[in-house]
């Protein structure tokens, strides 16, 4: 970052502290919007916040994926043990 601009009354250091409340909508309404006109003014906050974002989405869909997995297998082996009695 080149330099910690202060935009919406927020610098952009204070805007990555709080990026992982912001993506989970964990934010009281004053801070969100802070934030979100901070987004309006600032393009690298924006853009890393969006590739942030994607990338937090992405990983939370494939652990969701993997947990489906885990939890189909452990369903056909259970009934594979029961069919076995």
């Amino acid at each position: 970052m080149a330099e910690d601009r202060e935009i919406a009354g927020i610098r952009c250091m204070q805007v990555l502290e709080k990026l992982d409340d912001y993506v989970d909508g964990a934010l009281d309404a004053t801070t969100q919007d802070q934030i979100e006109r901070h987004l309006e003014g600032c393009d690298w906050c924006t853009k890393f916040g969006g590739e942030y974002g994607a990338l937090v989405t992405t990983l939370r869909s494939g652990l969701k994926s993997a947990a489906q997995a885990d939890t189909d297998k452990a369903r056909d082996l259970a009934s594979a043990l029961l069919a076995r009695k």
